[in-house]
């Protein structure tokens, strides 16, 4: 089994979006129930919550060849459940195993929300307080002294040729080195998917270009309007 997560995201963020929304106001109901379900199921799997969480999960267990826990959103959405075969079928005892994907192409974002969160941390830690930042003398381009060096007192004190100076936030380039370690491993699932290119698409791809606000705007103005007017022919046929 193979999925694209960026393809995923993509769509489903569409689907998501105001202007669906608008358009499809009036006729969300006429989905079918298990459409909808499915696709309530696609929202949870593909949600940012706690840096993409279950696309984290499938992608660490593809990594890992694990089989994916069948209670979970993600074996839900990366396997077949038994609705989906036509009536008057059933899995055999075999088929009810959720079997891992042997190759994906991650979505980017879910190490780019991670990065984001860590880059957040301090690169510098007061010994003295580790809760405070570490600030920069700005005439002589120094550290500044610790917020509280009464707190070696009890110690023997430092040389005279040294000072204290602030520690180096290792914890944080750890989480930013796992990040990475991850990427790379999601780099090397997506290498087993070798997809023919069509140069003519692929160019016509290139050149997409996402519409402005202002466009949509009037799409949508038309699209309602003959809605308007489709409403307004109908009780007279």
């Amino acid at each position: 089994m193979r999925s694209n997560f960026n393809t995923l995201v993509a769509i489903i963020a569409g689907l998501r979006s105001e202007w669906v929304n608008k358009a499809m106001q009036r006729y969300w109901g006429r989905v079918r129930l298990w459409e909808n379900g499915i696709f309530q199921k696609l929202k949870q799997f593909t949600s940012p919550d706690d840096d993409f969480k279950a696309m984290r999960n499938a992608i660490a267990a593809m990594v890992d060849s694990k089989p994916l826990n069948a209670t979970t959103h993600t074996s839900t959405i990366m396997s077949n459940s038994s609705t989906d075969l036509p009536s008057g079928k059933s899995r055999g005892p075999n088929d009810t195993k959720a079997k891992a994907p042997s190759a994906c192409i991650p979505f980017i974002g879910v190490y780019l929300s991670q990065l984001y969160r860590f880059n957040r941390l301090p690169d510098l830690i007061d010994p003295t307080s580790p809760h405070e930042p570490v600030g920069i003398d700005a005439q002589t381009v120094n550290f500044e002294s610790p917020a509280h060096p009464e707190v070696f007192d009890s110690l023997t004190p430092l040389p005279p040729s040294m000072q204290l100076e602030p520690l180096i936030n290792v914890h944080k380039q750890r989480l930013i080195a796992g990040v990475i370690k991850d990427l790379v491993a999601g780099q090397h699932l997506a290498s087993r998917i070798q997809h023919p290119v069509d140069k003519k698409l692929f160019q016509k791809c290139l050149r997409l270009r996402g519409l402005s606000g202002e466009t949509l705007q009037r799409v949508y103005a038309m699209y309602a309007e003959l809605e308007t007017r489709q409403t307004a022919y109908m009780p007279s046929l």
